[in-house]
């Protein structure tokens, strides 16, 4: 319903990033180069109901945080006007493959 809270976890062609809007001010919170790495890079959001683990993973089986945030942050009361969770993918861009 708004764009004043939010959380992003997102490749970009260096690094894996995570950044925030929230009563519109943006912060970056994460930031992982990727240095050498050309493969494929896989991204998983979880949540206890209290945190938001932000894990990424180079092989597609092992997983690591990048960072947690917490989830009362992007909530009604914090954000206003809001209609609850939603948590979705969109990919942006172009990419070439071998």
């Amino acid at each position: 319903q708004i764009n004043d809270g939010y959380y992003r976890l997102y490749v970009t062609s260096h690094s894996i990033k995570v950044d925030t809007r929230l009563k519109s001010v943006s912060t970056d919170l994460a930031s992982l180069p990727l240095g050498d790495h050309t493969g494929n890079v896989c991204l998983r959001i979880t949540s206890d109901g209290l945190i938001y683990h932000f894990l990424y993973s180079l092989d597609g089986r092992n997983y690591k945080e990048l960072t947690q945030q917490n989830c009362a942050l992007v909530s009604t009361e914090v954000v206003g006007g809001f209609t609850g969770v939603t948590l979705g993918m969109f990919v942006e861009g172009s990419a070439t493959t071998d």
